[in-house]
């Protein structure tokens, strides 16, 4: 997704030498607010909190989806599954850290169901391969899944107890910095691509 934005900021601003990192969300909001980076752009959840001193700028949301290769979208009778009739499936997840994987434990948690983790990848590509070729449960971005080579054959799962709320946000420091036109002209390609 950042490719094209990224290129924008490269032809707009040619002097500028950009240094690309990839971590959680969480880390990289840290990585701002210490002044380890000038921005972190970042998939956020309820559950994250942007420390006093940034700016979390809102640039659009982003569905994430319950895949399944061995499953139909919806039950049997119709109706959409429940956290409780996928409980004995096992889930390719994102390791510890990931936003959306600690919001889809904590649904298991509140009905007192356990989560079977059948793998623990980095990355959504990897996870959509594995399902495609081995089964099990998936936690992705409708985004990435729509785009992914893998997705023939996956479905994309209505679970009715299960939602979560997530957008991309673009974090920055209060104060600008020198490279503040570089980082609006990221916000803004990303916004108009989300």
């Amino acid at each position: 997704m950042l490719t094209t934005p990224l290129d924008a900021v490269r032809r707009s601003f040619p002097r500028t030498r950009m240094q690309i990192s990839s971590n959680w969300s969480t880390r990289l909001i840290e990585d701002v607010r210490t002044g380890a980076i000038d921005c972190a752009v970042g998939l956020l959840t309820d559950a994250h909190t942007i420390p006093t001193g940034l700016l979390s700028h809102s640039l659009g949301s982003e569905q994430v989806v319950v895949v399944s290769a061995s499953r139909a979208p919806v039950g049997p009778d119709g109706s959409p599954w429940r956290l409780r009739d996928l409980a004995e499936e096992g889930w390719l997840l994102n390791p510890r850290g990931c936003g959306c994987r600690a919001a889809l434990e904590r649904s298991f948690d509140r009905q007192n169901l356990a989560i079977r983790i059948a793998a623990e990848v980095f990355g959504e590509d990897l996870q959509l391969s594995l399902l495609h070729h081995g089964g099990g449960l998936g936690l992705v971005p409708r985004r990435q899944f729509e785009h992914s080579p893998h997705r023939h054959g996956l479905h994309i799962l209505e679970v009715s107890d299960f939602q979560i709320s997530t957008h991309v946000a673009l974090i920055e420091n209060a104060v600008p910095g020198r490279f503040g036109p570089a980082i609006r002209k990221l916000a803004g390609e990303l916004q108009a691509m989300l």
